[in-house]
């Protein structure tokens, strides 16, 4: 089953979707708008707390924050 929530990255709503099967992995789909770009990442996390979705939002944000590096080196 597909579960979403929001998040906030630098003040603006992350809307995130996520599903996991098992307790070990979840696979999730991110979408910010960034100094007014849209951006749409995903990518897995590790399950390694009680709350899913609270595992999931510290790979949302640790993604995010890569994603803004590159941005700025490029």
């Amino acid at each position: 089953m597909v579960k979403t929530f929001c998040c906030y990255f630098l003040g603006a709503p992350v809307r995130v979707r996520y599903e996991h099967s098992g307790d070990e992995e979840a696979i999730w789909i991110a979408n910010v708008v960034l100094d007014g770009r849209p951006r749409s990442i995903d990518g897995a996390a590790a399950l390694r707390s009680r709350c899913a979705q609270a595992d999931v939002t510290r790979s949302v944000l640790r993604g995010l924050e890569w994603v803004r590096k590159a941005d700025a080196s490029s």
